[in-house]
């Protein structure tokens, strides 16, 4: 059987739900902050940012003068200041990124062959930054200075020019141990008085006279390894 409810006890029930309700609402209205109190931490908050931030360019620039100090002075060469800023990042991505290789750059280079290959990549300027980076890699780089010789020729080449009054497209290539000259592949475009420079496996000419007598603004570079010559971007005006 189900026993009916007392008025008296239902009401009381009622009563003290509606106070429970009204409590809650009380202190969620007071817990909520207002509007102005919102923006006011917000602004607070937006002017530590800015004083955060001021000073961490400063210790930029702080720490920008200290390398160009050291380096300046020759207390420590600036290769050696990247490569201690390099070990520093990269010991910070593996704690992040756990890896269980266990082999390093420098281990690798140990073998003779992979050197090699590092060092055709990496270009005569690469290679001073890597033996700059550690002993072990300087090591390493010396025990096949004799190999790096054929990846690395010192020849000096002779770029266009004038005969006759009339502009070359021919070049030539001087091989410092033969002692002895070669002809190589010709411009595409006949330039006397041209640039030269070298870079990163390709030795580029820059403007130059035409046949024509109009200072050129077209460039052209060769690939040391193929040798053949290609137009890159001309210059905004010729010289």
């Amino acid at each position: 059987a189900v026993t009916p409810l007392h008025p008296m006890e239902s009401v009381s029930e009622s009563r003290a739900a509606d106070v429970q309700e009204t409590t809650q609402l009380r202190s969620l209205t007071i817990e909520t902050p207002s509007l102005s109190e919102v923006l006011c931490k917000l602004h607070s908050q937006q002017d530590q940012l800015n004083l955060l931030s001021k000073r961490l360019a400063s210790l930029c620039d702080e720490h920008e003068a200290l390398c160009e100090c050291l380096s300046a002075y020759g207390a420590v060469p600036a290769e050696r200041l990247m490569a201690s800023l390099h070990r520093r990042r990269f010991a910070a991505v593996r704690k992040r990124h756990p890896c269980e290789q266990e082999e390093t750059f420098e281990s690798l280079t140990q073998a003779k062959e992979l050197a090699l290959m590092f060092s055709a990549s990496l270009g005569v300027s690469g290679l001073a930054g890597l033996r700059a980076a550690s002993r072990s890699m300087s090591c390493s780089m010396a025990a096949i200075s004799q190999d790096l010789a054929a990846f690395f020729p010192l020849n000096l080449y002779a770029i266009g020019g004038e005969a006759g009054g009339d502009p070359l497209a021919s070049v030539e290539r001087f091989d410092v141990r033969a002692n002895a000259w070669c002809s190589v592949a010709s411009l595409q475009t006949p330039r006397s008085g041209c640039a030269a420079a070298a870079l990163e496996g390709h030795i580029y000419a820059v403007g130059g006279c035409s046949v024509d007598g109009e200072d050129l603004r077209s460039v052209e570079r060769m690939c040391v390894w193929d040798s053949v010559w290609e137009d890159v971007s001309q210059m905004l005006s010729g010289r």
